[in-house]
């Protein structure tokens, strides 16, 4: 895989249907299914390595704002400030664009990312005046609603528990699942949880 060639492209995603992958999957010998999940999600494997998702927002022709999502790129040399700012400017330079003409880049606030020094922000900027950095407003609102929640207060969780009795009192759980965020499969089971609760979830969240 060459520098700036995606790991997934928009078009490689669109014809993956998590049903269908499923169904291949239970069509599998036991052993093939206990191969599979050993080569795909065990700890260190390739495929839990850090990626940054590239996508464009641009004018076309008809003067419309357009964003489109051109792929996954895999971290290679790394996550540093510098190691991804060569890896956007690859991907653009692949794609037959040129960075001279970038107005604006977008990205969450992580020091790697838009710190002022060696953020990649930066380093882009310091090769491409014009590219304007811009925090992603749409991470900044999730971070505001993840904060809304319930982890970081005894008050909500109390809420929770109480619509959790009233309106499930057959459940077995009483609390959402943080889980180990660097190993996402795992996510799984704070999913499986949120799906168990969801009623009373949702019934607290319109409380607050």
């Amino acid at each position: 895989m060459v520098r700036g060639d995606p790991v997934w492209r928009k078009e490689d995603c669109s014809q993956y249907d998590i049903g269908l992958i499923f169904k291949e999957i239970s069509s599998y010998s036991d052993q093939d299914k206990l191969k599979f999940i050993e080569n795909v999600w065990k700890p260190g494997s390739r495929h839990i390595k850090q990626r940054k998702s590239l996508v464009i927002r641009f004018l076309d022709s008809t003067k419309t704002v357009r964003e489109e999502f051109v792929g996954f790129y895999l971290c290679e040399d790394g996550t540093t400030g510098a190691a991804i700012k060569d890896l956007i400017i690859g991907a653009v330079v692949d794609l037959g664009l040129s960075m001279d003409d970038c107005r604006g880049q977008c990205y969450d606030g992580a020091g790697n990312m838009s710190g002022r020094l060696n953020g990649a922000s930066s380093l882009i900027r310091a090769e491409h005046d014009k590219a304007i950095y811009v925090h992603c407003m749409n991470h900044r609102l999730n971070l505001c609603i993840a904060d809304t929640c319930f982890d970081n207060s005894p008050k909500r969780q109390q809420h929770l528990i109480n619509k959790i009795r009233l309106l499930m009192p057959a459940a077995n759980h009483f609390v959402l699942v943080n889980v180990c965020r660097p190993r996402w499969i795992e996510r799984i089971d704070g999913m499986d949880r949120i799906v168990e609760l969801l009623h009373a979830v949702v019934a607290t969240l319109e409380d607050i």
